[in-house]
């Protein structure tokens, strides 16, 4: 019986023109810092794409919040805010806020701004404390009418605009404001940036 040789890898270019390649070898331990290296770099793929999904839902919520809800959020947080106009500024916090109302406590008084007519910013984020609102006007018109019942004296601030009195009436598109000389003024609701109770 005719025994046939024991073929071996050969170093030699094989006939596809390529050496064939010894067998590598393996160290321990190898295999499980490869294997930590992928789960950390398909953990990181993860987290980047979570992170960017949540930057794109709160951007997307950010464009869908009105005024009125920017406004809310920093009143819910108990935040200290600016309200202003120009030159005229007024700092509180903010005790509630509807459609184009925001009525802001100075701890000095009580100012009723025209939301739609002024800008805000947080100037001090709260740690704690906020409020849900008061239930009064829904609108800055209708905190005139309010003002107008309790007879109250009170400061009528726009643009070029300060008038110091009562509010006689409070009508559809205007207010009726008696200034402490008796003079009756008619400033129209789109005139009025903030109506101040000191």
């Amino acid at each position: 019986m005719q025994v046939l040789p024991t073929l071996r890898p050969s170093r030699q270019p094989s006939c596809y023109g390529r050496q064939s390649v010894p067998e590598k070898r393996f160290e321990e331990g190898e295999f499980e810092e490869l294997a930590s290296e992928l789960r950390q770099a398909v953990g990181r793929e993860f987290r980047w794409e979570a992170e960017d999904v949540e930057q794109l839902t709160d951007q997307q919520r950010r464009r869908r919040r009105s005024l009125t809800d920017a406004a809310h959020e920093a009143m819910s947080r108990g935040d200290t805010v600016i309200l202003g106009r120009g030159e005229k500024r007024h700092r509180g916090m903010l005790i509630a806020v509807h459609t184009d109302l925001a009525v802001l406590d100075t701890g000095m008084g009580t100012i009723n701004a025209h939301l739609s007519e002024v800008v805000f910013t947080v100037a001090e984020r709260a740690r704690q404390g906020g409020t849900i609102g008061d239930r009064g006007a829904q609108s800055f018109q209708g905190r005139p009418g309010e003002l107008e019942h309790t007879g109250e004296t009170v400061i009528v601030e726009g643009e070029d605009l300060e008038l110091k009195g009562r509010i006689a009436v409070a009508a559809a598109d205007h207010i009726t404001l008696l200034d402490t000389d008796g003079q009756e003024w008619f400033v129209p609701y789109q005139a009025i940036w903030f109506v101040i109770q000191p």
